[in-house]
């Protein structure tokens, strides 16, 4: 083991190939000298394949003994590309046998048939592959529809294999369909056969494997709120209502408010805003709703805003009430409905039709009044129903300092906003509407200044124009 220290120092210094061997086998020989008879060490041979053809890289590589075709195209193509023949792969040995292989297949089915193991000096030749003349495209009642590499011969029956199988979700699968078009492109030939006749199929063919449709479809709802058991509700196909939904949920709860049950309709930013508005309700349990990219959102809202002001008349001004209103409604798509009496075959709730990826809600009755701006306390007061908003904004202990005496109503159902101002003009509080107290706006001395400026620069234009006028009367 001394030895073994000196040498260690020593490779530091030269890093030496042979060296390195050398402290290997002194290492596992030098322990114990007399076991060293019953240690053997293993070499694996290596072995030189050469890869031309069409491929992304093309020379003699090194490779080891019993290695097989797939191994070897994975470790040198996909360091420089993913794009390469699959299919009609040759291997030349000796000068003299010719191997064909078809790792696509081999991928699929695992028979090494079609992934030979390589030998010394194989040279590997890879086709050239143009997908888009080279090809067959195969949908329909199968696993993995898709495009294929095209190879002469290719049945039915190989196509069928290279998309996984037919799919067992699909019963009485026994036809397909082939669309071929003619060398020009302009004349479409049909060929319908049996899949058990396993005919040839050529070049450029889109094969739709022919089934019934499959209407076993993740149907249903999500309804949260106050029902007895939210959650996800599954659904038939189609004829499928609110009352149903609600019915199936066990009914609505007696903290229901059933005049404002809402209907958010599939559109998955919705998820969101009921989580911000009730953050105790768990959406993801819906299993299969996803969220849009911000910015896909962003370009559906400028495409809806677009597409309404190309043939308008309006003005500036409106156009920004107007941009605001079409992003509220592409972003938020919902629907109020009362549910109060959802059992009643003619109910509101009973003719609402619901469809697959929709969200209910029904929320509970509200108990407070939201008081906020310029009051001494702000907060939640407890609805008392007939009071008005002198009576909330008492219970905040009065106005601030720098409130403005032009209070206003904000209505929690759709957000009205209601001025105060007009006292002919009857302002009626119900539980869940919000009452702000604006704020007198303070500035400092030079905003006046300014203020000031402009205004005695309009009154020196007045004065000009007016010694003009007077001038000219003279004369």
């Amino acid at each position: 083991m001394l030895h073994c220290h000196f040498l260690a120092k020593f490779l530091k210094k030269t890093k030496s190939v042979a060296a390195i061997f050398l402290l290997v086998t002194i290492s596992m020989f030098g322990q114990n000298s007399n076991s060293m008879q019953s240690q053997t060490v293993t070499i694996v041979p290596s072995i030189v394949v050469t890869i031309g053809g069409d491929a992304p890289v093309t020379g003699t590589f090194g490779a080891l003994a019993h290695e097989r075709l797939d191994q070897i195209m994975t470790r040198v193509f996909e360091r420089v590309s993913s794009k390469y023949a699959l299919r009609g792969i040759t291997i030349k040995r000796n000068q003299q046998e010719i191997i064909k292989a078809d790792i696509e297949r081999f991928r699929i089915t695992g028979d090494y048939a079609f992934n030979p193991i390589l030998k010394n000096e194989d040279v590997i030749i890879c086709p050239n592959v143009n997908l888009d003349l080279d090809y067959f495209y195969i949908f329909g009642a199968i696993k993995v529809g898709g495009k294929h590499q095209f190879m002469e011969g290719d049945r039915l029956a190989d196509a069928i294999l290279l998309s996984q199988g037919l799919n067992p979700a699909y019963e009485n699968v026994h036809q397909v369909e082939i669309s071929r078009l003619s060398y020009d492109g302009l004349t479409e030939q049909i060929i319908r056969s049996e899949i058990s006749d396993n005919i040839e199929i050529k070049r450029g063919d889109r094969i739709r494997v022919l089934a019934d449709e499959n209407y076993r479809r993740f149907y249903g709802v999500f309804i949260a709120g106050e029902v007895k058991t939210p959650g996800f509700i599954p659904l038939t196909r189609k004829d499928n209502n609110l009352s149903l939904v609600i019915s199936k949920a066990g009914g609505l709860l007696e903290s229901a408010d059933a005049d404002r049950a809402i209907v958010f309709n599939s559109n998955d930013l919705t998820a969101i805003y009921i989580n911000r508005q009730n953050p105790s309700v768990s959406l993801d349990q819906a299993g299969d709703m996803q969220r849009l990219q911000s910015g896909i959102l962003e370009q559906i809202s400028s495409i809806e805003k677009s597409l309404f002001l190309r043939t308008s008349n309006l003005t500036e001004e409106d156009t920004a009430n107007f941009a605001i209103e079409t992003r509220l409604r592409t972003l938020v798509n919902q629907n109020r409905i009362n549910v109060a009496n959802y059992l009643d075959s003619v109910s509101e709730a009973a003719h609402y039709s619901i469809q697959t990826g929709d969200i209910v809600y029904i929320p509970p009755k509200e108990k407070f009044v939201y008081v906020f701006g310029q009051v001494a306390q702000p907060g939640k007061i407890s609805y008392v129903q007939g009071k008005d908003y002198h009576y909330y904004i008492d219970k905040c202990k009065g106005y601030g300092e720098l409130a403005k005496k032009e209070v206003m109503v904000i209505t929690g159902e759709n957000k009205e906003w209601i001025s105060t101002k007009n006292i002919e003009k009857e302002v009626i509080v119900k539980a869940g509407d919000y009452i702000f107290v604006p704020k007198v706006p303070v500035h400092g001395y030079p905003y006046y200044v300014d203020l000031a400026s402009k205004y005695t620069s309009i009154l020196g234009a007045v004065a000009t124009t007016a010694l003009l006028f007077i001038q000219i009367l003279k004369k």
